[in-house]
C-alpha cells in the first residue's frame, strides 16, 4: 500500500509541476518563479532571499535569479530591511493578481472542490499534515509553516484539544492553517 501512495504522491507533484508550466505559459513564468511567489505572498512582511531559499529548499543562487527575473516584470520589489545589509522581498499588487489568476484556475484545487466530500478533504488533509510533518522532524523540510510548528499554538492537556494565541479559537486538526500570516517559529522570542 505504501508503494501505491508514493506512487501517487509522485503523479500529483508531477500533475502540479505540468499545470504550473501551463499556466506560467501565459505570463512567461516557471514553475519555480510561481512557486517562489506564492511563497512571497503567503508573508505579511518581506521576506529575505536566505529565508525564501530556506523555506523552498533551493539554491540562493536560485532564488537570486528568480527574484531578479520577477522584479523585472514588476511582480516582487525589494524592500529595505532594518538590517542595511539585507534587502527584503515583497510581492505587488501584479503579482498577486497573478497569483490569484493562477489558484483559480487550478484543476488540481477545483478537483478538490468539487470532487471530494468534506470527510474526504479533512482526512486528506489531515493524512497530508501528518506526513509534512514526519517530513520536517526528521529534516527533509526546513520549515513548515504549519499550526503544529508556531509558536502561537498553546496545547492545553486537561481538555486534549488546541488553542491558537492570536485568534483565542480552539481549533481541531481540521481547522490547522497553512502559511497563517501571524505564523511565529517556534524559537522566536
Amino acid at each position: 500500500m505504501e508503494e501505491k501512495i508514493l506512487f501517487l504522491l509522485s503523479k500529483l507533484c508531477l500533475a502540479q509541476k505540468n499545470i504550473l508550466w501551463e499556466q506560467g505559459y501565459k505570463y512567461s513564468l516557471s514553475p519555480t518563479q510561481i512557486e517562489i511567489l506564492f511563497a512571497i505572498s503567503s508573508y505579511n512582511k518581506p521576506i529575505t532571499i536566505s529565508l525564501l531559499a530556506k523555506e523552498m529548499a533551493i539554491s540562493k543562487p536560485t532564488i537570486s535569479d528568480s527574484v531578479y527575473a520577477l522584479e523585472k516584470k514588476a511582480l516582487v520589489k525589494k524592500i529595505p530591511m532594518k538590517d542595511r545589509r539585507k534587502v527584503g522581498i515583497k510581492i505587488t499588487g501584479k503579482g498577486k493578481n497573478i497569483i490569484k489568476s493562477i489558484h483559480k484556475k487550478n484543476p488540481l484545487l477545483n478537483i478538490t472542490k468539487t470532487s471530494l466530500n468534506n470527510h474526504e478533504k479533512s482526512s486528506l488533509f489531515q493524512a497530508l499534515l501528518k506526513i509534512t510533518s514526519v517530513l520536517k522532524d526528521n529534516g527533509y523540510l526546513q520549515i513548515v509553516r504549519t499550526c503544529p510548528y508556531c509558536g502561537n499554538l498553546i496545547y492545553k492537556a486537561s481538555t486534549k484539544s488546541y488553542l491558537c494565541a492570536i485568534s483565542k479559537k480552539n481549533l481541531s486538526l481540521s481547522d490547522f492553517q497553512i502559511n497563517c500570516q501571524h505564523f511565529k517559529d517556534e524559537g522566536e522570542k
